[in-house]
């Protein structure tokens, strides 16, 4: 199914902080929408790869580690309007009872359960966060030096680790 046609965002709710956007919508349509709304999101939900879309990272609940914080949009949904097998619109509300089960379901179901039309994310005010990158650093100690950067850094750091050039790239 193809859904690069729906890329809009549907609503905005500046109160709450939330975005509703169609599935179709590419990372970067989405970063750019939120900017464009005074909205912003936690390092290290968004993908490193821009052009992939919100429903199909979403319902594949990809690109995202870590432990006890935000780490991918999978992580932000609070409702999702899909379409069943017999063709009905459904819309899940996470904050009704009713809806956790099937947002949990939908979210990392890979589309095997729906199509995903519309996605609503939990979003934060702008933060205006600046990314630092540091390039090509020893890998010697990587766990120990990624601790004492969450310790006494920052509590958000994306890595990317290169063994075959003995290096890592931090965020």
């Amino acid at each position: 199914m193809l859904l690069h046609l729906m890329n809009r965002v549907v609503s905005v709710d500046p109160e709450h902080h939330q975005l509703t956007v169609e599935a179709g919508m590419t990372i970067i349509e989405l970063a750019n929408a939120a900017e464009a709304n005074n909205m912003s999101i936690r390092a290290g939900a968004y993908s490193v790869y821009s052009n992939l879309t919100v429903g199909g990272i979403i319902t594949a609940s990809a690109h995202g580690s870590g432990l006890g914080t935000v780490n991918s949009l999978s992580n932000l949904v609070t409702k999702i309007k899909w379409v069943n097998a017999q063709g009905e619109i459904i819309v899940s509300d996470s904050r009704k009872k009713a809806g956790t089960k099937e947002v949990n379901a939908l979210v990392g179901g890979l589309g095997v359960l729906d199509i995903t039309t519309e996605i609503t994310l939990q979003r934060e005010p702008n933060s205006w966060t600046i990314i630092e990158g540091r390039e090509k650093l020893d890998d010697t100690n990587i766990v120990a030096d990624l601790k004492h950067m969450l310790k006494h850094e920052t509590p958000h750091i994306i890595t990317y680790w290169r063994p075959s050039v003995n290096s890592h790239l931090l965020q």
